[in-house]
C-alpha cells in the first residue's frame, strides 16, 4: 500500500484551515467573555475542541492565550493530525 500524498496534503490543508477558523472563533468568545467570573459553557466547550493539540502537549490552560506562539503551535498540530489521517484514509 502506497500513502497517497496529495490525499494527506488535501486533509492537512482541510484541518489547517478547520482547526484555524475554530481557534479564531474560541479567541473571540474568551475575549468577550473575559469580564465574567465564571466562563460559560460554550466557552470552555469550544476552548477544549479547538486547543486540544497543545492541550495534549500538557499546555497550561492558564496560559492558553498569553503567548503569541500558541495559534500558530496549534494551527502545526491539527495539520499533522490531517496529514496522518490523510496518508492511513483508503
Amino acid at each position: 500500500m502506497r500513502p497517497n500524498l496529495k490525499t494527506a496534503g488535501r486533509y492537512c490543508l482541510y484541518t489547517t484551515v478547520f482547526g484555524a477558523a475554530l481557534s479564531m472563533i474560541a479567541l473571540i468568545v474568551v475575549v468577550s467573555q473575559s469580564g465574567h467570573a465564571q466562563p460559560s459553557g460554550t466557552s470552555a466547550f469550544l476552548t477544549y475542541l479547538a486547543y486540544w493539540p497543545l492541550l495534549l502537549l500538557g499546555w497550561s490552560t492558564h496560559n492558553l492565550f498569553v503567548s503569541f506562539w500558541v495559534l500558530p503551535i496549534n494551527v502545526v498540530g491539527w495539520c499533522l493530525i490531517g496529514f496522518v489521517f490523510g496518508l492511513f484514509r483508503t
